[in-house]
């Protein structure tokens, strides 16, 4: 079907800010939304939430519960229901301009070789191209690409790989606390980009998210969320088999910043626990999967 999109939103424990992103949706018009919502909670917030905000005649819900506390899981299992054959993976504490799917839909419609668009966050602090430009596998593996977050993420349904694309071992929301604490979207871009499909970067493409840095009680805190995160980044460096000099620059930058910074206690321990988590990231995954890739590639 033309100008129709799936969106499929993982949620948990949030409802006001799931509220405001449908109601984000109010102004579309011509365009047919499958909003496919994915609820890992363990409670009724989200029925209670739809039958309570109005919403636009054009968006056809979709409700599943699903009971693992899993975000690569759970959107895993919401493209298993996508209606349709362009796919969005917005947040769920994330909110579209009026005009951002009419914008998808015209640069899909203009270029129909093309395999995933990421726009702009809006919100986020890295300077990005003020033009639309490719975005390259090279960029893409040397982690020197345009942000890759999944709120900025559209796709073709056939440039997904075909089972499982977000590789669940990645990711916050981890049971029993995973060990990758982040990496997830970056790593489904570069398996997009891999296989083929061409990525093109538009700014006009605009989605919001709040961008603060986090606050946290102790640098005890903040080591080990730091430490946590950058292990996702650390198995990224192994499992897509990352050049040499990627892996240099990613494991011993920080370490070499960290001693900049003996005597500023907070960002010693921010680029101590970099260096840290991506070395053992780095390590981890090649100990489970030696020179070869994942299967999810």
């Amino acid at each position: 079907m033309n100008n129709a999109i799936s969106l499929i939103v993982a949620t948990l424990n949030r409802t006001d800010e799931l509220a405001r992103f449908i109601e984000s949706l109010g102004p579309v018009t011509g365009i047919a939304i499958d909003l496919i919502i994915v609820d890992q909670n363990r409670d009724d917030r989200i029925d209670r939430l739809l039958a309570d905000t109005p919403r636009n005649p054009v968006i056809d819900v979709q409700h599943l519960r699903f009971d693992r506390n899993n975000q690569s899981l759970a959107r895993n299992y919401g493209l298993t229901k996508a209606r349709y054959d362009l796919i969005g993976f917005p947040d769920d504490d994330c909110w579209y301009e009026p005009d951002t799917l009419a914008r998808v839909m015209a640069i899909f419609t203009d270029q129909p070789a093309l395999g995933a668009i990421l726009g702009r966050w809006v919100e986020h602090a890295v300077v990005v191209p003020a033009q639309a430009e490719p975005v390259s596998l090279r960029s893409l593996l040397d982690f020197r690409s345009v942000p890759t977050s999944a709120i900025i993420q559209f796709f073709r349904r056939e440039a997904l790989p075909a089972a499982d694309p977000f590789d669940h071992q990645f990711g916050a929301y981890r049971e029993n606390g995973g060990y990758f604490g982040c990496g997830e979207e970056t790593d489904l871009m570069i398996s997009v980009a891999r296989r083929g499909h061409t990525v093109l970067f538009s700014p006009e493409v605009r989605v919001h998210h709040k961008y603060a840095p986090r606050r946290f009680d102790s640098l005890e805190q903040q080591f080990a969320f730091t430490r946590h995160r950058a292990r996702g980044t650390g198995g990224l460096y192994a499992k897509h088999q990352s050049a040499p000099y990627v892996v240099l620059r990613g494991l011993t930058s920080p370490f070499i910043r960290s001693w900049r910074y003996v005597f500023r206690p907070a960002q010693f321990v921010t680029h101590t626990a970099l260096w840290l988590g991506r070395v053992e990231g780095y390590l981890r995954w090649w100990h489970r999967y030696g020179r070869h890739r994942h299967p999810s590639l």
